[in-house]
């Protein structure tokens, strides 16, 4: 990977973790949320978010094409919500967009796990 590439994904990773109080304030049942850890960073995670229901785990990428090389590569990581951010607002759309998605699935699954 190169330096540029490298920055350009931790820029995109900073918009993401940036826009999580913006999908808090609109998803409730988000209770916490943090970067990933050195090993869970290994693992493909960015960003792990803790809800009523479970933890969600995001990977994100600033292109559609590192997202579809992502799924190509990582096909056992069905369970790591995949966001893609350039700028600011597209961050928040497809933030939202996605963590919704995350959310409906847990919350089908079974009952709120408490905090």
């Amino acid at each position: 990977m190169s330096i540029e590439s490298d920055m350009i994904g931790r820029m995109a990773e900073k918009l993401v973790f940036d826009a999580m109080p913006y999908v808090d304030q609109r998803l409730p049942g988000i209770l916490a949320w943090r970067m990933g850890n050195r090993i869970e960073d290994h693992k493909g995670i960015d960003i792990v978010v803790y809800t009523m229901w479970g933890k969600i785990c995001v990977q994100v990428k600033s292109s559609a094409c590192g997202m579809k090389n992502f799924w190509r590569k990582s096909k056992h990581y069905n369970h790591i919500a995949v966001v893609i951010a350039k700028d600011a607002a597209e961050a928040r759309y497809n933030l939202l967009r996605v963590m919704q998605k995350k959310l409906d699935r847990l919350k089908s699954s079974g009952d709120p796990k408490r905090p």
